[in-house]
């Protein structure tokens, strides 16, 4: 049997020049449908320039899905790049 995996939908930003997906697995997505806090690091990417982390953070607080952002050499992930409900968190099994 094929391994399932899932995916939130892509998110972007910054003008649209931002794009940035993840993928979990079943197991996490459970996880994050029952509603506890789950944060996974997404895979980074470079913007005018720059390389970024994506830090993605479920139910925190409960029911919404933030997507944060910055640069890993100074350690400040307060940048905002997505928030939302998690229930316009769209599964798609692969």
């Amino acid at each position: 049997m094929p391994k399932v995996s899932y995916k939130a939908p892509a998110a972007t930003w910054g003008n649209g020049e931002v794009m940035v997906e993840l993928g979990v697995s079943k197991d996490q997505w459970d996880h994050i449908a029952r509603g506890d806090r789950v944060e996974f690091k997404g895979r980074g990417y470079w913007y005018e320039g720059d390389w970024f982390q994506d830090i993605w953070d479920f139910n925190c607080p409960h029911g919404e899905w933030i997507i944060w952002y910055g640069q890993p050499n100074d350690g400040d992930f307060s940048g905002q790049g997505y928030n939302g409900p998690i229930s316009s968190v769209v599964v798609e099994g692969r």
